[in-house]
């Protein structure tokens, strides 16, 4: 009798240790805890996923809030399945964003291996960045202040000024103008934060079309000569410009873009060579100070854009065929910057001068936001591309983003509607405002250039659709992109709002998990995303579903999409 008392007590006192030491499952189910497990009694439970991923090409969405989201999956013995997982901070804020396995953790020779599954991500290979993409970057800070400086001279005119009086008034004549000519022209030398400083050079107009002036710069600079020596501009070069200009430039911009504000009653863009830019480290510049109204010194009162001279400097090189590809696509890119500002300065022919009550120190609230600005002059030049019939719009800076394998400035790090003068960034918003065009046409992009909101406003109101939702599709877009440019899947059967209509040939960093690994957490700033791919691999040992939790900051959105990839 005592003996079967003690043993009906040590079976009591194990049944009791297995429910301390298990606990009960989180998740938002009622999933058993054991060894190799890891819920969170506190996470959401994303609904109806199990259903939702059983068939390839179908995109689950959830939107969330909370800190912890628990996604459940299915599982499928005995084959191999890969997953596209986007986490889009939908916040104005920045994010701590990070996955952990749930119902299956790994430990031991599958953890090491997962690990290794890992690191291929910084091993992918990609263009480097090329003299012309780094020379954008180092003028972009130059082109930050501009802005300040062209607004600050408008709220520093005064409501008496001439121009408030008659906006219509062009402070120019230079329609009289013809080939031959020498014309004295003011050309930025260097700028600092205490200012900048002009050099008036001597330019000769060489060639003249029905809708531009190609003025050369007749004087060498720090040694540098656009008219003799090695690096001379050639009559063949500049006929090859003005052929390019005429055929495919004008035209893509002008029907697509807009027109640039005739300022100076030439009905023609003035384009200026000079050896200046490569030497102070532009490829190229619309300086908004040759079309300020006001006036102020060292204004050409001239619509105008400067490209860099055939140059091979310790900074950067471009001759030959290379130079003029260069000199193309950065004419298309400058002329953009000159039609968005025509458009926001100077809507319907007429000068807009500020509310002076509502005129603020953003000069966001009159320019076009330097993200979206710069967006749609990289997205012209890629269509630039198309338009001459190149195989691919791909470039470096598509890769100076997606490509960056660092955990603090890889893809993850860049906010879609945030700017700051770095080539990934160039990247990042060229590439959205080219997948802009791939899915809803350029009418919308034409619609942007000559609105006069600026910014996620401007965008929003063109487009009828939320940036967040934009985002998203973006980021499916991008990750399917490089998946299948990695031979990981296919994308014919994936809906058109989630991949490229054309490829891209790019090579995202996204994390690599296995399913039961955990990555490292990544900080992903407003408007960013995380991207992920997941392995199941065949003989996955973690039963018939497998679970993981987003984690991310409490109250802050985030939306989650997630994918089963169709076999390449």
């Amino acid at each position: 009798m005592t003996a079967q008392i003690i043993k009906r007590l040590t079976v009591m006192g194990l049944l009791v240790s297995v429910f301390i030491f298990s606990g009960c499952g989180g998740g938002g189910g009622s999933n058993p805890a054991a060894p190799g497990t890891d819920y969170s009694t506190t996470s959401e439970l994303a609904p109806n996923t199990l259903s939702s991923l059983a068939a390839p090409a179908e995109v689950y969405e959830h939107s969330s809030t909370a800190g912890n989201v628990s996604v459940k999956m299915p599982v499928e013995s005995g084959v191999a399945v890969d997953y596209a997982l986007v986490v889009v901070n939908s916040s104005n804020k920045a994010q701590s964003i990070k996955l952990r396995p749930e119902s299956y953790v790994l430990s031991g020779s599958l953890l090491a291996q997962a690990e290794a599954e890992s690191l291929k991500a910084s091993r992918i290979s990609f263009s480097p960045a090329d003299s012309l993409v780094e020379a954008r970057a180092r003028q972009a800070p130059f082109e930050e202040m501009m802005r300040k400086d062209f607004v600050n001279s408008l709220r520093n005119a005064g409501g008496s000024s001439a121009i408030r009086q008659n906006r219509t008034l062009r402070a120019s004549d230079h329609s009289g103008e013809k080939e031959g000519d020498i014309v004295n022209l003011n050309i930025i030398v260097s700028y600092g934060w205490v200012g900048q400083t002009y050099s008036s050079r001597r330019c000769k107009l060489v060639r003249m079309t029905d809708n531009c002036k190609i003025f050369v710069d007749q004087d060498p600079y720090d040694g540098l000569s656009a008219v003799s020596g090695a690096y001379a501009m050639s009559d063949d070069d500049i006929n090859h410009i003005a052929t390019e200009f005429e055929t495919y430039i004008y035209r893509l911009m002008s029907d697509n873009y807009g027109q640039v504000y005739d300022i100076d009653g030439d009905k023609r863009l003035s384009i200026v060579f000079s050896p200046v830019y490569p030497k102070v480290g532009f490829a190229g510049l619309f300086n908004t100070i040759h079309m300020n109204p006001t006036n102020p010194d060292d204004s050409n009162q001239r619509d105008m854009i400067g490209i860099w001279t055939p140059h091979a400097l310790s900074t950067s090189t471009s001759t030959g065929d290379k130079w003029r590809m260069d000199s193309r696509e950065t004419i298309a890119h400058e002329m953009q910057h000159a039609i968005n500002f025509s458009y926001k300065v100077f809507p319907g022919g007429k000068f807009k001068y500020p509310d002076d009550s509502n005129f603020t120190e953003n000069e966001n609230s009159y320019l076009e936001d330097m993200w979206l600005d710069e967006s749609l002059s990289v997205g012209s030049e890629a269509r630039y591309r198309l338009a001459r019939g190149q195989a691919s719009v791909h470039e470096a800076r598509f890769d100076s983003w997606a490509s960056n394998t660092s955990s603090t400035s890889g893809p993850h790090s860049y906010g879609l509607t945030s700017w700051a003068s770095s080539l990934g960034h160039y990247g990042q918003k060229g590439l959205f405002n080219y997948y802009l065009f791939e899915q809803y046409g350029g009418d919308k992009i034409k619609s942007m250039v000559q609105s006069q909101t600026t910014g996620v406003n401007n965008i929003e109101a063109v487009y009828g659709k939320s940036m967040k939702e934009l985002a998203k599709g973006f980021s499916m877009a991008v990750i399917n992109e490089s998946l299948r440019n990695e031979g990981l899947t296919s994308v014919g059967s994936i809906a058109p709002s989630y991949k490229f209509s054309k490829p891209v040939g790019l090579n995202l960093a996204e994390q690599v998990v296995t399913l039961g690994y955990t990555p490292i957490s990544l900080s992903v700033p407003g408007m960013g995303t995380a991207y992920y791919l997941l392995k199941q691999p065949a003989d996955f040992a973690g039963g018939e579903e497998f679970q993981f939790r987003v984690e991310s900051t409490q109250s802050e959105p985030v939306e989650i999409m997630l994918m089963r990839l169709p076999n390449p």
